[in-house]
């Protein structure tokens, strides 16, 4: 008999211990999946690399613009830290996010930083979340 009682603790375990992951594989909101795509867009330009920076862009954007020409508009190591403020989802498949960008540049020599808020346009196209440039 002990040892049914055993198996019954070890089977009760393993049910609580899968029940208190069930919190954990709760559905991401579209705002937060959005911030992290934002977040992630930007720390990829802020590194220099354009190209998972660039894959983070509309496919229709990525269809009218090479990568080789999206990098040529952008100005390297310019950026030097980001943090996505706000997202606001006014309405199904399109966000707008608001992000603060620190950059610094160089001016007679010395580096000179700075701050900028910017505002972004993200849509729900294919199921994925793009950033679409204006």
């Amino acid at each position: 008999m002990k040892i049914s009682v055993r198996w019954l603790l070890v089977a009760l375990l393993l049910v609580v211990a899968g029940c208190a992951g069930v919190g954990s594989l709760a559905q991401k909101s579209r705002e937060q999946v959005v911030s992290e795509r934002a977040d992630a867009r930007w720390h990829y330009l802020i590194k220099g690399d354009f190209k998972a920076a660039y894959d983070y862009l509309s496919p229709s954007y990525r269809s009218a613009v090479s990568l080789d020409e999206y990098r040529a508009g952008i100005k390297a190591g310019l950026w030097t830290g980001v943090e996505v403020r706000t997202v606001q989802c006014p309405e199904e498949g399109v966000c707008k996010v608001e992000v603060d960008v620190d950059y610094a540049y160089i001016l007679k020599g010395r580096s000179v930083p700075g701050k900028r808020s910017l505002q972004e346009t993200w849509r729900k196209d294919m199921g994925q979340w793009w950033n679409v440039p204006e």
